[in-house]
């Protein structure tokens, strides 16, 4: 009796490791069908009661790995830009903008995940997969967020991705009116506006 159960436990964590590599190796291979997208985005944040904090909408454009454009148009208008090394954060309306590395910048945050699609960061996730949606835990606790879920399609289009941080607010980021071709590299290069202050953090 002993003997069995030591190896249905055995037989139940090799399924169990088999599954997550899996899902794993299936959410890379989708994110692999798309190297470049353009897409408008709607976001919703929530508290941990489901009550909204703020909606938001505007335009994405990703060229992988390390190059995108994050255009957030409502409510308040800001650029998050990319050209593979540096990162730009421009606020319009304090007509300021911060330089920053990207790769320190946002190895740690979601967007990393989806803008870059490399197996040793998605190894520091637990990934489950039903279907189309994929739900991805970090492992280690110096992460701000608790869980973040993906929905891609078979053809490698994200129609949507979810972030659940520790504090408990929910931000839900639809994507829609994609576009798959290739982006002009002047898309991820930011030109600082006349009368900009530069805060510069490299």
């Amino acid at each position: 009796m002993k003997f069995n159960f030591i190896i249905f436990y055995l037989l139940s964590n090799f399924l169990c490791t088999s599954i997550k590599a899996d899902a794993l190796s299936n959410l890379y291979q989708r994110l692999n069908k798309i190297n470049y997208f353009y897409s408008y985005f709607y976001q919703k944040v929530t508290d941990n009661n489901n009550n909204n904090i703020q909606y938001g909408e505007g335009e994405l454009w990703v060229s992988r790995p390390n190059q995108f454009n994050w255009h957030m148009i409502k409510p308040e208008e800001n650029f998050i830009i990319s050209n593979g090394q540096k990162l730009w954060i421009y606020i319009p309306l304090l007509k300021q903008v911060t330089v920053n590395s990207v790769t320190e910048n946002i190895k740690n945050t979601p967007l990393n995940l989806i803008i870059q699609n490399k197996i040793s960061d998605w190894i520091n996730y637990d990934i489950k997969q039903q279907g189309n949606r994929f739900e991805l835990i970090p492992k280690h606790i110096n992460n701000n967020f608790f869980k973040i879920i993906i929905n891609i399609t078979l053809k490698g289009k994200v129609k949507m991705f979810k972030i659940i941080e520790k504090n408990g607010l929910n931000s839900v980021y639809k994507l829609t009116k994609q576009k798959n071709k290739k982006i002009s590299s002047n898309k991820f290069t930011f030109i600082v506006p006349k009368g900009t202050t530069i805060d510069e953090q490299l």
